[in-house]
């Protein structure tokens, strides 16, 4: 499906201006290298520069609206967002392809609150989807497939305190098995590069 809508673009592309104008480079060509340096602008409206990651393990979730594998994917970014939550020496990060209306779209603030029963005074508190806890960071399109080439989501780089890419995956699957391994292989290289 992937591969079928990148030949769709590309055909397209080439019926628009003549050409093959962008190469289409795996986002595993990241490792090793230093993100360009970028103004970020938060959720909130904030602009966080390149000197805030600085001396940090990051880690960099990149991620759409409407991806059902984004959107699981949240939990266990959560989950590691809390086992450091200590630690000033590692930030996580979602990087969203879009703007805060499409985000807000998809990840809704609001819980729905319900009663555990018709008589009962207990009220539970719940979301459909899992809410990023993590700091977002409003990406343009352009920039996230061609800049950063983040062409399959979700995907996550981990930077060192140094600012160099040192892992790389895209994907996230749908097995709760193998979404714990993920988790696991995450800890292990932010705990590697600390």
């Amino acid at each position: 499906m992937k591969i079928s809508c990148l030949f769709v673009l590309l055909f397209l592309n080439i019926i628009v201006h003549g050409q093959a104008a962008f190469e289409i480079i795996p986002f595993s060509d990241w490792k090793d290298k230093s993100l360009p340096d970028h103004d970020w602008v938060t959720l909130d409206g904030d602009t966080l520069n390149q000197s805030f990651f600085n001396g940090k393990v990051c880690f960099f979730n990149f991620f759409m609206a409407g991806c059902p594998p984004c959107m699981q994917e949240v939990r266990y970014l959560n989950k590691l967002l809390n086992h450091y939550s200590d630690s000033t020496d590692v930030c996580i990060v979602g990087v969203f392809s879009g703007d805060k209306d499409d985000f807000i779209k998809y990840y809704k603030f609001e819980e729905s609150i319900s009663k555990a029963s018709s008589n009962s005074k207990l009220q539970l508190k719940y979301s459909r989807v899992s809410v990023p806890k993590y700091t977002i960071l409003l990406i343009d399109f352009n920039h996230f497939k061609f800049k950063y080439h983040a062409w399959g989501v979700p995907s996550n780089l981990i930077i060192d305190k140094k600012g160099y890419v040192q892992f790389c995956k895209s994907g996230f699957p749908s097995e709760q098995l193998l979404q714990e391994k993920y988790y696991s292989e995450y800890v292990a290289e932010i705990d590697k590069l600390r």
